[in-house]
């Protein structure tokens, strides 16, 4: 499970692929629920992605209007969507359908292995204890389609989230974006609270 900054419909060339049984086929992610994929522009043509263990489940970044409740699409506010590759539906994440929170500019989003939870970084979160400016980690558990502030005022780009909604993240201790002394965390997500390890 890794995040990929590169073409969504490449990436499933390769994991559809593999074994000589199965016959390589390319399937576009970045679409509405109707199949439809958004206007193409320079701006939109890349995606951060990542995918859960069975292939189910995608999430990625774009700036193109994929569902109706995206009412302001735009280069600089790139929303997070999920995509259900056997449902074929195109859900808007980062919207006030989850607990009336709302984010923009997303970054990053990763997805756990068994599709359950999703952790992505956004500014300008609309949200209780969000931070608003610097970013906030933002954790949202699919099945139930509530999303929390898991960690506010952080520079990290660089996370994962488990099967518990446990989150990792690479930060700096004084909050400081150029800081040398990234260090791991971990966000427990039924105490709230993030730790050092």
């Amino acid at each position: 499970k890794k995040i990929i900054p590169f073409s969504l419909a490449l990436l499933l060339a390769l994991l559809l692929g593999t074994g000589s049984a199965v016959a390589a086929t390319t399937e576009i992610i970045s679409v509405s629920s109707s199949g439809q994929p958004g206007p193409t522009s320079d701006h939109n043509a890349w995606t951060l992605s990542d995918i859960s263990n069975d292939g189910r489940y995608v999430v990625f970044t774009n700036d193109a209007q994929l569902t109706p409740d995206d009412v302001d699409p735009s280069y600089y506010r790139k929303d997070t969507y999920l995509r259900d590759r056997v449902a074929g539906t195109t859900v808007l994440l980062s919207s006030s359908n989850f607990n009336g929170a709302r984010s923009y500019t997303n970054f990053a989003p990763v997805i756990s292995g068994n599709g359950d939870y999703i952790a992505l970084r956004a500014t300008a979160v609309q949200a209780p204890g969000a931070d608003g400016k610097i970013g906030d980690l933002l954790l949202i558990h699919r099945p139930s389609g509530t999303m929390e502030v898991a960690v506010q005022g952080s520079y990290s780009a660089t996370f994962d989230v488990d099967n518990q909604g446990n989150l990792y993240y690479l930060d700096d201790p004084d909050g400081s974006s150029y800081g040398s002394m990234r260090q791991i965390y971990k966000y427990e997500r039924v105490a709230h609270s993030s730790s050092l390890i």
